[in-house]
């Protein structure tokens, strides 16, 4: 589509027309972000593209592993415990890979209760054991 810029009371406007409004889901009340990309201007509403991505992003990866979140939701201790770690203090030196895998094994009911805390004992350097 090619458009002219209108002047309007001394200014430039560029008028988008209620057919591409519709298209994008806005009217005159949304706030459109306006910046280039070096050879044009792009124009979009205000965090749209970001949260489409994101919502679609979050939808695939339920849908992946709905069985396994589902499971996880039913066995909420290990969250528990990492919460209660870190409000007390006791840093968990893991990288992030390790602490999906245990996750992902205790929601799989892989991974015994002693399994967890031995791990958790690990990662805290704690070597204090659970009468």
């Amino acid at each position: 589509m090619i458009r002219k810029l209108t002047d309007v009371g001394g200014e430039l406007d560029l008028v988008i027309e209620g057919p591409i409004l519709e298209l994008l889901g806005t009217d005159r009340d949304t706030e459109l972000e306006v910046r280039t990309d070096g050879e044009g201007l792009v124009i979009r509403p205000v965090g749209s593209d970001r949260a489409r991505r994101l919502r679609a992003s979050a939808e695939a990866m339920m849908d992946a592993h709905d069985d396994t979140f589902r499971k996880l939701a039913e066995c909420p201790g290990l969250l528990s415990a990492l919460v209660l770690l870190d409000f007390n203090g006791l840093p968990i030196s893991a990288q992030p890979k390790e602490l999906y895998e245990l996750t992902m094994s205790v929601a799989r009911g892989e991974a015994t209760k002693a399994e967890v805390a031995a791990t958790l004992r690990r990662l805290t350097g704690s070597t204090r054991r659970a009468e």
